[in-house]
């Protein structure tokens, strides 16, 4: 009878072992997805980052060149503009005349106080690459 209780609690103990070991490679592969997890949301919140400061650079420039006579809005060539997001976002203008293709139905209209605006914001990625986005519009000024 006590061969049969040893035997009992030899197998239960062995039985716990593997229970143990199950459990810790279940935790662990789950550790391992939330660790990747949270590098991804980190990767997109700084990518987020410098997509929303190259955006706001634009805004503060665009708001710059709406402020300017259009004589100076015409002499606009790759000209750097001051903005509030620091050195890490670069944005250069260049401005010229509204030419019939740029707009639909102004073939008979007066298209010289209207000025072709081109911004170009340039920011490094999380990757340590040069992103570059334009952006254009027209702008009028009487």
């Amino acid at each position: 009878m006590k061969a049969r209780q040893i035997a009992a609690t030899g197998g239960q103990a062995g039985l716990g072992m593997l229970e143990v070991l199950i459990a810790v490679i279940i935790i662990s592969i789950a550790a391992t997805i939330l660790i990747i997890s949270s590098r991804t949301a980190v990767t997109g919140q700084q990518r987020s980052r410098a997509y929303g400061d190259a955006a706001t650079a634009v805004k503060e420039a665009m708001e710059i060149i709406q402020m300017l006579p259009l004589d100076s809005i015409s002499r606009m060539s790759d000209t750097p503009l001051e903005h509030s997001q620091g050195p890490s976002v670069a944005v250069k203008a260049s401005a010229r005349g509204v030419l019939p293709s740029d707009v639909t139905n102004f073939a008979s209209q007066d298209t010289s106080t209207l000025r072709y605006i081109t911004l170009q914001a340039s920011f490094k990625s999380q990757a340590g690459f040069t992103v570059t986005k334009i952006f254009t519009t027209v702008i009028y000024k009487p």
